[in-house]
């Protein structure tokens, strides 16, 4: 939780982190369910006060977010 957000942070294998970023400014999101070990795409669900409960695929390599349910 970073400032009054649950974001989900990123650490790759070399140390280098980021946040995943999202178009609202309030918002919760957290890990989805990733049972795939080794894959390129992380589930992550999202809602806002004006968003619904939302599934995204990400992207780590390229910082991609696609919205796959909502």
């Amino acid at each position: 939780m970073s400032a009054a957000l649950s974001r989900v942070r990123i650490r790759a294998h070399s140390g280098e982190e980021h946040h995943v970023k999202f178009p609202e400014q309030v918002y919760t999101s957290a890990l989805g369910n990733n049972p795939a070990y080794d894959t390129k795409t992380l589930r992550i669900d999202y809602e806002s006060m004006i968003t619904p409960d939302s599934v995204y695929h990400y992207r780590p390599q390229t910082r991609q977010l696609t919205l796959r349910k909502q």
